[in-house]
């Protein structure tokens, strides 16, 4: 009998600008080297089950690819109305290139090899389940029409946006799989229902992975281990694999894929643990190799009436310097250009403004503010912070809202910057953490400015900040967006809670 198993990582949903499924990424065993990926039709049964026997004449198509040793395969999606299952053949890769077979056109050896191809399937599908510990249903690769959210909810009100977003996913220990797995399991459920709304996508906003999750106690020595095995766990969480399936995913990274609270401490820092932390991201959570030339972690999204900027608020950082205080970008140069350019695009006009950085815009903290080379966030890099609120007024750009994470504690902040009597609004809204098991991780509401009010003078200007913010219950789970268009003023009504 051949060597068959699920995929060993994956499936992972890839989409298109448009948010339409492009493929699905798998991933092969890497102790099992290189192997043949199968997909085969799966039928359904009349009450929505999938009948987990193959069909016995030939499927619709039969598609093969190679997968190779620690590279995400992409597979074709579904045909319409069809659920596909793929498979992993690992003792056996036949010298045929990668290809589609139709019942059309098959040559005498590919028919040979594809009758044995489906007695072995049939053989071993049933038990393939239970030596993965998992239902086989989360396998299950599926066209767009199995997750149309109209067919589901309804058509979503016209100018309404629903988006879901989170961060921070410790890993789980012995005893709290449970709970370190239970805001996925609460999403996955939140997905499946018919009853409540339906976010177009979910956006992470760093700290997928710990790959200093014990401070270097029990940490793997070895650069594979260290920021491969977090990875290959955290894509392994069943609730994580079945919200992939069901709406595209985004993931920015932070400290955690590299080091806890990781900077330039001096300047052009490049360094062993950079690199090989962003190598395993861009494998791993963005689904492709890391690029040998330079290429901008930082990536746009567009959604129907939405459109956000995924802002790299850690790799990109500039060195501080205590002899030039609030020079440091915390997005870097070319990357704060290019949002600036983004914000005024016209291709975006009419469209709510999501800017996403791991990274908190405001409440600013009470503790260091004499000293911001100390915080982490925006507030440690007054220069980005003043030249972003003073963008934002002087183009009047009411219609963004700044989304981020890392600190493990929600906060939605109401922000006003004024200068003379006319006046702009914009949103912060921080989400609380996935899973932040131990308190003193955690940042303190009464470290928060949540009531605050300062003023900054710029091209001899003097702009007036207030903030009104309120933390959010302090418990792990994701954050909901839900904004609609205001029928009188026009302006974007949003809305945030903790899930």
């Amino acid at each position: 009998m051949s060597h068959w198993q699920l995929p060993w990582r994956g499936p992972v949903r890839r989409v298109d600008r448009g948010g339409q499924t492009t493929g699905w990424d798998v991933m092969a065993a890497p102790s099992l080297g290189e192997a043949m990926v199968v997909g085969v039709a799966v039928i359904y049964n009349r009450n929505g089950h999938p009948r987990l026997v193959v069909q016995t004449g030939l499927p619709q198509a039969l598609q093969w690819k190679t997968a190779r040793v620690g590279e995400w395969t992409t597979v074709p999606v579904a045909a319409p109305g069809q659920t596909v299952i793929y498979l992993m053949k690992y003792d056996q890769v036949p010298d045929i290139p990668d290809s589609t077979f139709s019942d059309k056109g098959l040559q005498p050896r590919q028919l040979q090899w594809y009758g044995q191809v489906m007695a072995e399937i049939n053989a071993v599908l049933e038990e393939l389940a239970d030596l993965h510990g998992e239902s086989i249903e989360d396998f299950l690769f599926m066209d767009d029409a199995m997750f149309d959210a109209r067919r589901l909810f309804g058509a979503p009100p016209a100018d309404s946006v629903t988006v879901a977003f989170g961060s921070c996913q410790y890993p789980a220990g012995m005893f709290d799989r449970a709970l370190a797995e239970h805001s996925w399991r609460r999403l996955s459920s939140h997905l499946r229902s018919t009853v409540t709304v339906h976010p177009e996508c979910l956006l992470l906003l760093g700290d997928q992975i710990y790959a200093d999750a014990t401070a270097g106690l029990l940490d793997p020595l070895k650069s594979d281990d260290r920021y491969n095995t977090p990875h290959e766990d955290f894509l392994r969480i069943p609730g994580v694999r079945d919200v992939m399936r069901r709406i595209p995913v985004h993931m920015m990274l932070d400290d955690h894929e590299i080091q806890d609270n990781w900077e330039p401490f001096r300047p052009r820092l490049k360094g062993t643990r950079l690199e090989q932390g962003l190598d395993a991201y861009w494998r791993y959570q963005r689904g492709q190799a890391h690029p040998t030339a330079r290429y901008d972690t930082w990536f746009k999204l567009d959604g129907p009436h939405w459109c956000a900027f995924m802002a790299d608020s850690r790799t990109l950082r500039e060195y501080r310097s205590a002899s030039r205080p609030g020079e440091a970008l915390i997005l870097g140069s070319a990357q704060t250009a290019d949002l600036e350019t983004w914000l005024l695009s016209g291709d975006n006009a009419g469209k709510l403004k999501l800017v996403c950085s791991p990274a908190m815009l405001l409440p600013r903290h009470v503790e260091h503010q004499a000293e911001p080379d100390y915080l982490d966030n925006w507030d440690g890099y007054p220069g980005s912070l003043v030249r972003m609120l003073s963008f934002v007024f002087d183009n009047r750009l009411s219609d963004v809202c700044f989304l981020s994470g890392d600190a493990h504690l929600g906060c939605d902040a109401h922000i006003t910057v004024s200068c003379g009597p006319d006046k702009v609004r914009l949103r912060s809204i921080h989400t609380t953490s996935l899973y932040a098991p131990f308190p003193f991780a955690n940042e303190r509401e009464a470290n928060l400015k949540l009531d605050d009010e300062f003023s900054f003078g710029m091209a001899g200007r003097t702009y007036n900040v207030k903030v009104q913010a309120t933390a959010a219950p302090d418990r792990d789970g994701w954050t909901l967006l839900r904004a609609g268009r205001d029928p009188v003023t026009g302006e974007w009504d949003i809305q945030a809670s903790t899930m």
